[in-house]
């Protein structure tokens, strides 16, 4: 399924089998169309919709709560590149927006890496289990 246009943007995706787990969901893809280009894996098991719906239900519960501590600058244009500056540039200001460069950077990756561990450290935990038959749409 297709909403939106690719020559301006649209997002594609398709459910390649449905589970009745709610940890799972369904083996879907997505994929991002933007002035004509593709962005993401266009392969029936890319990925599973958990992920993906869990984290963006995340961020919609989430969304208004944070506050970073450079927000008094308004032009979105210059976070972003303070921050590809912070990661990527070869020669790297020693502070951004008066935040050592260490401590800005932590801004963009510390949430994500708790995140990433907890997830990590709860599969570990988990004991493995037997694989679920997929539901079938149609099929009694």
């Amino acid at each position: 399924m297709m909403i939106g246009s690719p020559s301006v943007f649209a997002i594609e995706s398709e459910i390649a089998k449905a589970y009745a787990l709610l940890g799972l969901r369904a083996l879907v893809f997505f994929v991002i169309h933007a002035g004509g280009r593709s962005y993401g894996v266009r392969k029936p098991d890319a990925t599973m919709l958990a992920n993906s719906f869990d984290e963006v239900r995340e961020r919609i519960a989430c969304r208004g709560k944070h506050t970073g501590p450079f927000a008094t600058e308004l032009d979105a244009g210059k976070i972003a590149d303070a921050f590809r500056n912070s990661i990527f540039a070869e020669e790297q200001e020693e502070s951004y927006f008066g935040i050592p460069l260490a401590d800005f950077r932590k801004l963009f990756h510390s949430a994500e890496s708790t995140k990433r561990e907890r997830r990590r450290t709860t599969t570990e935990m988990v004991e493995p289990v037997e694989p679920i038959e997929p539901i079938v749409p149609g099929a009694a």
